[in-house]
């Protein structure tokens, strides 16, 4: 089933952290889009001053710090998962070992008919691999389809 924007969509996380990971969190992110048969790459464009789609985030704390305005919800659920695990949330971060998880949240999805119209329907292969001062963090899949309304 579809994301329709305008719209909501529900989602839980669950990560299980098997070291400390601290100090600068910088990320490589890789969209592949498909339209009608036709895949092709989602390059890096900077919206308000923030890098989005195919791009290397070199200090995502506090690049998520910067987007509160944009893309609110990220840094909420940030928040939630430090604040009720008794963590800081502040830059630059140290996240102790175990288990994290958010169940049931939900997001706002914007009308991508404006700004970012192009992207606003297909089918989306995201792959993201993140790393901290001591090497690598994750590495996570996301397939997500998108429709207007």
């Amino acid at each position: 089933m579809p994301l329709r924007h305008p719209g909501t969509a529900n989602f839980s996380v669950d990560a299980n952290l098997n070291r400390v990971v601290q100090g600068n969190l910088k990320g490589k992110v890789n969209i592949l889009r498909t339209v009608a048969g036709i895949r092709l790459p989602v390059r890096c464009y900077t919206y308000y001053g923030i890098p989005v789609g195919s791009c290397e985030y070199q200090n995502i704390c506090s690049q998520m710090q910067s987007a509160v305005p944009f893309v609110n919800i990220n840094w909420l659920v940030w928040v939630h998962l430090m604040l009720t695990h008794g963590q800081s949330v502040t830059c630059p971060l140290t996240i102790p070992e175990g288990n994290y998880n958010v169940e049931s949240k939900s997001a706002d999805i914007p009308d991508f008919s404006s700004s970012f119209s192009w992207l606003g329907m297909g089918n989306f292969d995201i792959d993201m691999s993140v790393t901290d001062d001591i090497g690598e963090v994750g590495c996570y899949s996301i397939k997500l389809s998108l429709q207007p309304k």
